[in-house]
């Protein structure tokens, strides 16, 4: 109960829901006791939680045990919020919730398209991205759309793919890899968790290897450099045991500054502790790509080198290691 806020703590001893008013704030809260699971407070208004945020004393508003206490890397506030298209649940950081902001999130992706200030941008036929300044700072909204029959069954028991990703991002903060930041998650709850969801991210200070490819050409040596530092981070996301499971070219972001390399990692859904040798293998083989633009074959050796010295590997079992992954990108990639 110490996780509580100290005014709605003398109101949780009651038993059953209580209504609690929080004068302090002015954000009316229902605070139900369940044995079974640990004390929660559910926000009765969308708004409540940005008037509680705004507040001068956070330290009284309930939002502070809205905060999800798991040790994740993007901490979101759970909203539930019911419209005209049903119920569904928000996950906000606190940095986003603003009115306005809010605003955004409850928009659809036909309303997101009629805005002036949102820029498509290119993407997959399975999702829609776009691209909003808001407050001095770049977002990206990317609408999943609509799972297929087989999908929606597993969302319920699984959650939306912007769920999934969100896990994802937080399996590979704990790894020490970087994704760029989630501020906002919205999905249907219930039986329609597979129905259409939202992701919102902030824009990341870099371009994806692909792009960086086939862009101005890079000299070798900083070739070599960055393919040395994506070996040594790669390496340490799968001696975590954290396989990204679709980490082709385009899902990379690269990051100079000076004369060193950052990396971050895209489309986090598939994101998993589970993966294995196997999914250790696709990971390198998607990466693989055969077409990188000016990225010589020189290069590549470079990444397998500093990937197989950061895992560890003898030279006979990164030399079975490399041959299998040339094996399967040539199949992935000739089709």
């Amino acid at each position: 109960m110490a996780h509580l806020p100290r005014l709605c703590r003398d109101a949780v001893r009651e038993k059953g829901p209580v209504q609690a008013n929080v004068s302090r704030v002015d954000c009316p809260v229902t605070i139900e006791r369940k044995p079974w699971k640990r004390f929660t407070v559910k926000i009765q208004s969308l708004w409540a939680v940005s008037s509680c945020i705004g507040g001068a004393a956070p330290r009284c508003g309930p939002h502070e045990s809205l905060i999800m206490e798991n040790n994740m890397g993007f901490p979101l506030c759970p909203i539930n919020h019911t419209d005209g298209k049903g119920r569904f649940r928000l996950m906000v950081s606190r940095q986003a919730l603003s009115p306005d902001f809010l605003e955004l999130l409850l928009k659809d992706r036909d309303e997101m398209q009629g805005l002036a200030a949102a820029r498509p941008i290119s993407t997959v036929p399975s999702t829609s991205v776009f691209e909003l300044g808001f407050e001095g700072q770049t977002y990206y909204f990317k609408y999943f759309n609509l799972e297929g029959p087989t999908r929606r069954i597993k969302a319920i028991f699984r959650g939306s793919r912007a769920f999934k990703a969100w896990k994802g991002a937080n399996i590979l903060c704990k790894a020490g890899c970087d994704t760029p930041r989630i501020v906002a998650v919205r999905e249907f709850t219930g039986l329609r968790r597979g129905m259409p969801s939202l992701l919102v991210t902030k824009a990341y200070d870099g371009l994806s290897l692909r792009i960086l490819s086939r862009g101005t050409p890079m000299s070798p040596r900083a070739q070599r450099k960055m393919a040395t530092a994506l070996g040594a981070d790669l390496a340490r996301m799968h001696n975590r045991g954290v396989v990204h499971g679709d980490l082709h070219p385009g899902n990379v972001l690269v990051k100079r500054e000076d004369d060193r390399y950052f990396f971050a990692y895209l489309d986090t859904e598939r994101v998993t502790l589970w993966g294995g040798k196997r999914g250790i293998l696709r990971d390198l083989a998607l990466l693989n790509h055969p077409n990188l633009g000016s990225i010589t074959p020189m290069t590549r050796v470079y990444f397998f080198l500093s990937y197989a010295r950061h895992r560890g590997f003898s030279s006979g079992k990164a030399r079975i290691l490399l041959k299998g992954v040339v094996r399967l990108s040539q199949r992935r990639y000739s089709r």
